[in-house]
């Protein structure tokens, strides 16, 4: 029989040791992560990033579309993060933990041509 209660309000009796259930589980990865697109116009470069949690520490992956060059730089918060090849992926893991906001762009290595900003939110769970 499934609870009618949402899952933050549900109480669990087992030991800290066991693991969680794998429902609240995909419901705090749902809660502590947001995944936003903005929509770029035709021929600019388009960034979506996609938040989680490796072992409570933040991770970041970013896509990026429509880049032109062969290297492309990545901004985190308007600094330069790391310039690396151009094959659309890139994985951002500043090791912080707790709530946090994390804001990027991509551009053509060495040229204006940016990408959409693209936010990651990680909020402060509460359990009771």
């Amino acid at each position: 029989m499934v609870s009618a209660l949402p899952l933050y309000k549900r109480v669990y009796h087992r030991s800290a040791t066991t693991a969680i259930s794998a429902e609240l589980q995909q419901h705090l990865r749902r809660q502590s992560c947001l995944l936003q697109r903005l929509h770029a116009h035709p021929g600019q470069i388009t960034l979506t990033a996609r938040g989680y949690k490796v072992r409570g520490r933040h991770t970041m992956d970013l896509f990026s579309t429509e880049a032109t060059s062969s290297n492309v730089d990545i901004y985190r918060h308007s600094v330069l993060l790391v310039t690396t090849l151009n094959d659309r992926f890139y994985t951002d893991s500043p090791g912080s933990r707790g709530p946090g906001t994390y804001t990027y762009r991509v551009c053509n290595a060495g040229s204006q041509a940016r990408s959409n900003q693209a936010t990651v939110k990680f909020r402060r769970v509460t359990w009771r």
